[in-house]
């Protein structure tokens, strides 16, 4: 018996459009943020998104939470399609998805004390009284490591560590099914991310979360994460189990990713395959694969056919890749 996936998206896009100043203001590009993803997150599972900066993961995680309507394709939660909800289907998919934010201090209301930023959630969906809620709120601060007398404090009086501490807090205080992780550590000192890995670690174990782990870290991921998703320029180009993956990478963008990920020991010796350039501007979207411009390996079909998320070059159909000349 298949079971369904509980979050699942084909084709999707999300394109925005760039204006001129005043009232009509014209027309002058696109920007292509997402350009047909396809992925699928079961119950329970640890979904990593990697990539460079720029190439749409953030826009993903916004879109996955409907805060960024979609410019096409197609999205299901729990099996109910995500397009065209009703305002009351809309906050019940809310509660259920929650973000964890990247900045752990923007992401927080300075007026608001720990213990409102937490219950606030909960006064949104119109859970509980109003002392129920204060009882929930202390429990979520007590799973995360904060104290209850942490709920009378403001936000500028944590370190970046606990900040984050409370951003989880809320995005579990509703008991929610899956939460997406906009790159949790990337703003935090590398002592203070440790404590913030396991603490999500220990919550994924504890409450059974889902969880989309975005992130550049591939150290972090390949500990924390049970598949992996590679992202370049709005598209997966790479997917599978986590092992399978770092082990037996198929895409040439994967491939360098890994290499760069450092290595105690390896020094001189340790070939590198080293990208050169940026992320293309998400402005000019090219034709044919996305990643021809920084290919070592792109032929002419690559700058004309852009390939599908397929089993190619391994016998795991579980792990897809969209290259022409996938393996070594």
């Amino acid at each position: 018996m298949t079971v369904a996936p509980l979050l699942e998206t084909r084709g999707l896009v999300k394109h925005f459009s760039l204006k001129g100043s005043g009232l009509f203001g014209r027309r002058y590009g696109t920007v292509h943020a997402l350009n047909g993803v396809d992925l699928t997150v079961a119950q329970g599972e640890t979904l990593a998104i990697v990539g460079e900066s720029g190439c749409g993961k953030s826009t993903l995680a916004k879109t996955l939470t409907l805060l960024h309507k979609p410019t096409a394709g197609w999205m299901w939660f729990n099996g109910e399609s995500l397009l065209n909800l009703s305002a009351a289907n809309r906050a019940a998919v809310r509660r259920q998805v929650q973000l964890v934010f990247q900045d752990p201090f923007g992401s927080l209301n300075p007026r608001l004390t720990a213990g409102e930023i937490i219950a606030e959630p909960l006064v949104i969906h119109n859970i509980g009284q109003k002392s129920e809620r204060r009882d929930q709120a202390e429990a979520a601060t007590l799973a995360v490591g904060l104290k209850s007398d942490d709920l009378e404090r403001y936000p500028h009086q944590f370190s970046g560590g606990q900040r984050q501490r409370i951003a989880i807090a809320r995005a579990i205080v509703a008991d929610p099914t899956l939460i997406i992780a906009d790159e949790p550590l990337s703003a935090l000192d590398v002592s203070i991310q440790s404590q913030i890995l396991n603490l999500l670690l220990e919550l994924r174990e504890t409450r059974g979360h889902s969880l989309i782990f975005i992130s550049h870290d591939l150290a972090v991921v390949r500990h924390l994460a049970d598949r992996v998703a590679v992202m370049y320029l709005g598209r997966i180009v790479e997917t599978g189990l986590a092992e399978s993956v770092f082990v037996n990478p198929q895409h040439p963008y994967t491939r360098a990713l890994i290499a760069a990920v450092p290595r105690p020991g390896a020094g001189k010796r340790r070939s590198r395959n080293v990208l050169a350039g940026d992320v293309p501007s998400p402005l000019q979207f090219p034709t044919g694969c996305v990643f021809q411009s920084r290919c070592a390996k792109v032929q002419e079909i690559c700058r004309v056919t852009g390939p599908d998320l397929e089993s190619r070059g391994t016998k795991n159909d579980r792990h897809k890749t969209a290259c022409h000349f996938p393996g070594d």
